[in-house]
């Protein structure tokens, strides 16, 4: 109702004598959650961190709802993240020195893949190495020709990917990726 309290049916034999009456703020949270706010237009932009969303007046509560979800620990979006480029650019919020590599470089290089369902990096031997849910970290040190951008984002060259898939695929997928190289 426009008044804010819920209305519930009650069975005929019901007696509310000696109940209190029940304000909207101490109803459960999931049917607070049913009101939605609306999102704040800095986040609306692509992912963010945690500290990100509460500058913009978000609570974590409210990033636990249906409106945002988390493709990567420390790092939100709006939605859900649902293709490559999108868990690859929350993967940068969190890991910026990373270089996408392997499976996913290929992807993003229009090679033939076979997906694994994560995100492959690369960062230099001086930094720590990646251990993320999601997220296949490798430690190489890449020179500078070894490391190209699609789209904006950072990824190994189409010959050091060549390389990189040679450990990882079997003889004819392997075939498959070097003939669309040529």
């Amino acid at each position: 109702s426009e008044s804010g309290w819920l209305l519930l049916w009650t069975p005929p034999n019901f007696s509310t004598a000696g109940c209190a009456s029940v304000a909207p703020a101490v109803l459960p949270r999931e049917i607070r959650a049913m009101t939605t706010r609306p999102i704040p237009d800095a986040l609306a932009s692509g992912p963010f961190r945690l500290s990100t969303a509460e500058h913009a007046g978000v609570t974590r509560s409210q990033l636990r709802g249906r409106s945002f979800s988390r493709p990567f620990r420390g790092v939100h979006v709006v939605g859900a993240a649902s293709g490559l480029r999108e868990l690859c650019e929350a993967a940068l919020v969190v890991l910026p020195h990373a270089v996408f590599s392997d499976a996913t470089a290929a992807a993003l290089l229009g090679l033939p893949t076979w997906s694994s369902g994560v995100v492959h990096v690369t960062t230099p031997r001086d930094r720590p190495a990646v251990r993320r849910r999601g997220i296949v970290g490798h430690v190489r040190d890449l020179t500078s020709h070894e490391i190209g951008h699609v789209d904006g984002l950072p990824v190994t060259s189409a010959a050091r990917t060549y390389v990189d898939l040679a450990g990882e695929l079997v003889r004819p997928q392997l075939l498959a990726v070097g003939d669309a190289l040529v």
